[in-house]
């Protein structure tokens, strides 16, 4: 009796260790796209969308990720929602954005055009504008397998 006490503690012990992995239900893809050139002194804008929405419970209701580029090529300039069926913020100070579809009633289920961001061109040179640590979840807030299109 009391080796199967023990063994039962064990077990226990042993299933309470193990992480829990979670596993994402469907997929998405964001991709940055804009002109392939700009001059210095020059603004460009380059437009963030989410693609490719496949197997989302009822579509993506969060979004969330930090904006890294190239301080020494490109100046932030702005950013503006162009498309977005919610609330999305984001901030200048961190490059970090977030949106979240507080009414599960707004999710994105097809292409869509989120951000135009606006920099400015400050040296020459070749770049890259993408998303870092990007997640998007949907309404069962399952983390979606996410892929990035950064634009060079």
């Amino acid at each position: 009796m009391k080796n199967k006490i023990v063994l039962g503690l064990i077990a226990i012990t042993l299933l309470l260790s193990t992480p829990l992995k979670v596993y994402a239900v469907g997929s998405a893809s964001i991709n940055f796209r804009s002109e392939d050139t700009v001059t210095v002194g020059n603004n460009i804008k380059v437009y963030m969308s989410i693609e490719d929405v496949e197997d989302a419970n009822n579509g993506i209701v969060g979004v969330g990720g930090k904006l890294i580029f190239d301080n020494e090529k490109l100046e932030f300039v702005e950013a503006n929602l162009v498309d977005a069926p919610y609330d999305f913020w984001f901030n200048p100070k961190s490059n970090k954005l977030a949106g979240l579809d507080f009414t599960f009633e707004n999710a994105i289920n097809k292409d869509t055009k989120i951000y135009e961001f606006t920099f400015k061109a400050i040296a020459t040179g070749t770049t890259t504008i993408t998303l870092e640590e990007a997640e998007l979840s949907d309404s069962k807030t399952s983390i979606l397998n996410s892929i990035v299109y950064g634009k060079e």
